[in-house]
């Protein structure tokens, strides 16, 4: 089931818990990475100098996005959430930030998740994340 909600519903303001952000760290993933890149390094970076406590970065070994990768989902309130003005229409099929093997794309993942907890972005949920 799909449910939409507005910035104002988040789960910061409803207290259901933290933004989760999972990477994926399976090597055809961090193969796809330019030179040493690691986007979970980079989120954990940006984490922690804008001082986010609402966010925590989560790796997984395999998403099955591997020729998409590196990818990234988010997780709020223990729903996967994809945000129709911020991602692709495939990266909402596939509920999954992809090809982010370099900063540009962490910073569009990182955007998107300062957004949802700021309030301003609407979002879509889509229940728990697939077992990995």
């Amino acid at each position: 089931e799909i449910s939409t909600k507005a910035a104002s519903d988040s789960a910061k303001t409803s207290g259901e818990g933290r933004l989760k952000l999972i990477v994926c760290q399976g090597s055809s993933c961090e193969g796809r990475c330019r030179g040493m890149f690691n986007p979970k390094t980079e989120l954990l970076q940006l984490a922690e100098t804008r001082g986010s406590s609402d966010i925590e970065i989560e790796e997984v070994y395999c998403m099955n996005l591997c020729k998409k990768g590196p990818n990234v989902r988010m997780v709020l309130g223990g729903d996967v959430v994809t945000f129709p003005s911020l991602m692709t229409e495939i990266e909402q099929r596939r509920k999954a930030f992809t090809g982010i093997g370099g900063d540009p794309g962490v910073q569009r993942v990182w955007g998107a998740a300062t957004s949802i907890l700021d309030g301003a972005v609407q979002y879509e949920t889509h229940g728990p994340p697939p077992e990995t």
